[in-house]
């Protein structure tokens, strides 16, 4: 193996190695504390997020539309169209997901066509409880009021970036 050639190549692809340095020099470190503390913040705070949550439990129960029954502590009330575009809670519009999922549809890596199909992005592929979800229905009953379009609109808009 040609060690320059390698390092060059690791370096090309942005990661830092750490220096080179004697190795009872690497024992005496001590690990690094980051600064903590806190700073003062003005916030907008969302009305209504505690009781669109409610009225999902209520409609579907404590569980999760893509990966079926949850723990209350893990489910978040998702909206399906942002609630920072539209400023309302339409239980129409909105879905429980686990927090990972959550963070998944909010990020546009995992989205759902109008047939409740779940869609993932191609880079979540290699991690196979993530594409385990492809293809997958939504975990709802056959009388759910989500509104269709808003479906249809966030599956196209999401799949165009993939």
């Amino acid at each position: 193996m040609d060690l320059e050639r390698t390092l060059a190549a690791i370096t090309a692809r942005g990661v830092r190695l750490p220096p080179h340095q004697a190795s009872a020099e690497l024992h005496r470190q001590h690990p690094l504390e980051l600064p903590g503390g806190r700073r003062r913040t003005t916030t907008a705070a969302r009305r209504g997020q505690n009781a669109f949550r409610k009225a999902l439990v209520r409609q579907y129960g404590l569980i999760c539309a893509v990966t079926g029954p949850t723990p209350a502590e893990a489910l978040e009330a998702a909206h399906i169209r942002p609630f920072a575009s539209t400023e309302r809670h339409r239980v129409e519009e909105g879905l429980l997901l686990r927090a990972d999922i959550h963070r998944l549809f909010d990020s546009g890596l995992l989205t759902f066509s109008p047939d409740l199909e779940v869609y993932i992005a191609p880079s979540l592929f290699g991690h196979p409880a993530y594409k385990a979800l492809q293809g997958g229905r939504l975990h709802l009953p056959a009388d759910a009021v989500l509104d269709r379009d808003v479906i249809r609109e966030h599956h196209s808009i999401t799949t165009s970036t993939w």
